[in-house]
């Protein structure tokens, strides 16, 4: 798993999250996470 940074000085109107990419066997899923710890999978290329 990796996640990517965010900082707390965001210029735009959005709240503070990022994306999850996990990796496995070829397979790929990105997730976004809110604050609350929602998470919204954006991106799944599982066979």
């Amino acid at each position: 798993n990796a996640g990517t940074a965010c900082s707390n000085k965001i210029l735009a109107r959005t709240t503070h999250c990022y994306n999850l990419i996990e990796i496995d066997d070829g397979d790929l899923r990105i997730y976004h996470v809110r604050p609350s710890g929602e998470q919204e999978l954006v991106v799944d290329t599982t066979r």
